[in-house]
């Protein structure tokens, strides 16, 4: 099988899209048993590779095992860019026989797929992940092309359950998959210089019994971090956890953390490689979003041991159970979540490891590279065996 893969979000793009669809492409190219090829088209705000006195024109393509890299310049003019996009796959995929675009994140995807689909005739799978489909929603901008993209596609997959039961409501003839997020367990390993850097960390920072919660990735307003923070300081406790962020963080946050006397360290984006510990410096990870698709910083944290608090929504209630494996609280109910922070901040040390044991040992079991990749396999092969027959009883009837 051939798979063309269409995205925004890919490296050097930092964030949790451009991980996972790099964890994505790169399980589909390695499985073992099957022989899948990926090509990568990738609508870039990286720079081109090659300067022109007129123009950022990028027909970058570079061979990688299992597939090759074809990298595609954004431009302010998204028809412009589309236009470059599809001369770049006339050019670089002539003569390749693709089974399926997998159209994954961003808004020029979504554009692009139903047009891409027909002018190179290949049925695509569209992968929706949290802002693609929550943000388009209610943007009247980008709706139309949302809906053009959901109807037009073969199938639709998505990460979380209740985006499962949004889109059969919305879109009850479409086929809908549940595909969750998972982890590469390989490239997230704690070495013991990192739990060393973690303990001194600790003992440099904290009071006596005091607790972290860390605060990790693209802080955006669907993140909720003022309102956790906000709950927080209704919590009534003398000694407040310790607040670690990393991440691209909205200004006014670090203002509120020193209004509020909370004592915090703030560290700008960090290179992934680079959290691990961070992580292991913190007792809870809070993921308090109003609304999401299953966050990476979830299973990062889960597969160390480190539990979450999190909101009751999407990928956090597929994953976690509640005084089990994490606390969860309603969404947009401060109180609630005021609660679940004193809870995380007056909990023993004993009972925050069991918490930590039993969410690790359901990534572990459940939510690896390895097992997001089958959901995928599954999918591509199920809609790719329909697709024949649909062809061949298409054959059929026009002999007829």
């Amino acid at each position: 099988m051939r798979i063309l893969c269409l995205t925004e979000n890919y490296p050097p793009n930092k964030g949790g899209m451009s991980q996972s669809c790099d964890r994505i492409v790169h399980s589909l190219r390695n499985h073992r048993g099957k022989d899948i090829q990926v090509d990568v088209l990738h609508f870039s705000k990286e720079k081109s590779f090659r300067r022109s006195h007129t123009s950022m024109v990028a027909h970058d393509a570079v061979l990688q095992k299992g597939g090759s890299y074809i990298r595609c310049s954004r431009h302010n003019d998204a028809a412009h860019t589309l236009q470059l996009g599809l001369r770049a796959l006339e050019r670089f995929t002539e003569g390749l026989k693709h089974d399926f675009l997998l159209v994954f994140g961003g808004q020029l995807p979504l554009v692009a797929a139903p047009t891409y689909s027909r002018l190179l005739g290949i049925p695509y799978i569209l992968c929706l992940r949290g802002n693609d489909f929550d943000h388009a929603l209610f943007d009247h901008k980008r709706k139309a092309s949302l809906d053009d993209a959901i109807n037009n596609a073969r199938a639709v997959c998505t990460v979380s359950t209740e985006k499962v039961e949004r889109l059969k409501k919305l879109y009850p003839k479409q086929h809908i998959y549940f595909t969750p997020n998972g982890i590469d367990l390989s490239r997230w390993e704690a070495m013991p210089n990192e739990r060393s850097f973690a303990q001194k960390w600790r003992a440099e920072k904290l009071k006596p019994g005091q607790k972290v919660i860390g605060i990790f990735g693209h802080l955006k307003n669907k993140k909720a971090i003022f309102f956790f923070l906000e709950a927080l300081m209704c919590s009534t406790l003398q000694d407040k956890p310790y607040i670690f962020a990393a991440g691209s963080l909205d200004e006014g946050l670090q203002a509120l953390l020193i209004e509020n006397n909370l004592q915090h360290t703030v560290l700008p984006f960090q290179d992934r490689s680079e959290l691990i510990k961070y992580y292991l410096a913190c007792d809870w990870v809070a993921i308090p979003s109003f609304y999401d698709g299953m966050p990476n910083v979830m299973l990062e944290a889960g597969s160390l041991g480190i539990p979450v608090i999190g909101s009751n929504v999407d990928g956090m209630r597929d994953i976690i159970q509640h005084q089990y494996s994490g606390l969860l609280f309603s969404c947009l109910k401060k109180q609630e979540c005021s609660l679940a922070i004193r809870e995380c901040a007056r909990m023993d040390f004993k009972k925050q490891l069991e918490l930590g044991a039993n969410l690790q040992s359901r990534i572990v079991r459940e939510f690896t590279a390895e097992d997001e990749v089958e959901h995928y396999i599954k999918i591509l092969e199920t809609e790719h065996d329909k697709f024949i027959n649909e062809e061949l009883h298409s054959h059929r009837d026009s002999l007829t």
